[in-house]
């Protein structure tokens, strides 16, 4: 870690340590991890060195600083970067270089792992002390945060099963890794099960969604996750593989509590399957965050319908989320629907429903009364959402 985090004091030792150039970004540090950037205009390694000699830089434990190789233009008389980023002398080999800017425990790296095939995964996993990452969109934050480090960190994205997208027969076939923006353009699937793709859609930023997945939001096992209420009205499938092999569940049973997962030490899911649709049945997903993007929901609420010629609703499923420790089928309110239209004394005893199955807690976001009727009121919105869809849908789109 950096001795000193006063900046003046960081740029003399350097002067003294006879680097010609630095400058300190950041040098604070949170939760162990070091947020300092170090620019520096030459061999990464040497001036590591030069670094660690002049004081600036001590090795009881390896760090982890930002790198930003510039070079001189011709002709010009600015510095241009170069995306180079690199670790420091206490670590050797930089195994990729988007992720040297990952910090270290106790001393040791953090390494870097990108299995190419299942097995190759499972044979990992099977060592313990590791971690399997999707998009690494909650995984690097939470290590940021104090998560206890894994040694290693398996990136599950080179295994091409894992980031498929295809129709196979009557069921979509969605890998655990693929990323959410892929979910949004394919228009199919967008077509087939709406509120599905919409509730991927929500998962973080436009950035983000080129990393974040479903089977990733799944298994961080938010209470808040957006996609988990749209997975279980479209009664979803996770295919888990594992030292065992493969097996098949419900999604919704992977997430047991918050942070909480039933998957089997060793074991990650590979695929998600859903299956068409029949006619004149569709479904839908809205969320309520206290601004307009970019926030954690303060309740979610997925429906799915299916409706007779005479408009009469034949199937109904409500899940909710952010209310509960995980997301939460509400049988009451799709009993209240069942067997006839979808009318307003009908909605009402569905979001009564709704508001007593709820079990939310009370945070900055909301009270635990506030949760309860957002939800009702979601319900709702989401249940004519998904009439309308289900009423204008006469076959099943391939």
């Amino acid at each position: 870690m950096l001795q000193n985090n006063s900046y003046r004091s960081v740029i003399r030792r350097a002067g003294a340590a006879g680097i010609e150039w630095l400058r300190v970004v950041d040098a604070s540090i949170m939760s162990q991890v070091p947020r300092a950037g170090t620019r520096l205009p030459a061999a990464p390694a040497e001036h590591a060195a030069a670094l660690i000699a002049g004081g600036i830089l001590t090795t009881r434990a390896p760090v982890c600083c930002r790198w930003e190789m510039r070079r001189r233009e011709a002709g010009s008389g600015g510095w241009y970067p170069s995306t180079k980023r690199l670790a420091d002398a206490n670590f050797p080999t930089v195994l990729h270089r988007r992720w040297c800017l990952w910090t270290y425990e106790n001393g040791r790296p953090l390494k870097y792992l990108a299995p190419t095939s299942i097995d190759e995964a499972v044979s990992v996993l099977a060592g313990g002390e590791a971690q399997v990452y999707a998009g690494a969109t909650d995984f690097i934050p939470q290590l940021r945060m104090g998560r206890p480090e894994p040694k290693y960190a398996v990136d599950l994205k080179r295994i091409e099963r894992l980031v498929g997208l295809r129709l196979q027969g009557n069921t979509w076939v969605i890998g655990a890794a693929a990323p959410s923006v892929r979910l949004t353009e394919e228009e199919r699937l967008a077509a087939a099960l709406p509120g599905l793709v919409e509730a991927a859609a929500l998962i973080g930023s436009d950035q983000i969604q080129s990393r974040a997945s479903l089977g990733g939001n799944l298994c961080n096992a938010s209470p808040a996750a957006d996609s988990v209420p749209a997975m279980a009205v479209n009664e979803g499938r996770a295919v888990i593989a594992g030292p065992g092999g493969e097996r098949t569940v419900p999604a919704a049973s992977v997430a047991v509590g918050p942070g909480q997962t039933s998957l089997a030490e060793g074991e990650f899911v590979v695929e998600l399957e859903f299956d068409l649709p029949p006619p004149r049945t569709s479904d839908a997903y809205l969320r309520f965050i206290p601004r307009t993007e970019m926030d954690i929901a303060v309740a979610g609420a997925a429906a799915r319908l299916s409706l007779d010629g005479a408009g009469r609703c034949t199937s109904a499923a409500v899940a909710l989320g952010a209310v509960a420790p995980t997301a939460v089928r509400v049988p009451e309110a799709e009993e209240a629907l069942v067997g006839g239209p979808i009318t307003e004394a009908a909605l009402e005893r569905a979001a009564a429903a709704c508001e007593a199955a709820c079990d939310p807690i009370d945070d900055k976001r909301g009270t635990k009364a506030y949760r309860r009727r957002v939800a009702g009121v979601l319900a709702v919105r989401a249940l004519k959402l998904a009439a309308a869809r289900a009423a204008d849908r006469q076959g099943s789109p391939q």
